[in-house]
């Protein structure tokens, strides 16, 4: 059965692979802060992919915010952009 948006539950820690536009140094995305006029961004736009929890979810648009768990940064992406969601155990080191 294919997971819907509305199945993830709501109070519980889930984890999801999702794809997004953006910028991208080495496979990493990255975000720049105070880039002057004329500056040149130093990643370039890229399609990445990566593993993320999901932080909040948006039933009526369709949309999930989700941190990455390589560059900590939080996306915006449409649910139609993700797949393998699963629940998260947590565990002590």
């Amino acid at each position: 059965m294919k997971t819907t948006i509305d199945l993830i539950p709501q109070g519980e820690s889930w984890a999801t692979r999702f794809w997004c536009t953006t910028f991208v140094v080495d496979g990493v995305p990255v975000r720049v802060q105070n880039l002057a006029v004329g500056q040149t961004h130093p990643g370039t736009v890229e399609r990445y992919e990566g593993i993320g929890i999901i932080k909040t979810r948006d039933s009526a648009q369709q949309l999930l915010c989700v941190i990455d768990s390589q560059s900590q940064q939080e996306f915006v992406v449409p649910y139609a952009n993700t797949w393998d969601p699963e629940p998260i155990e947590w565990t002590e080191e």
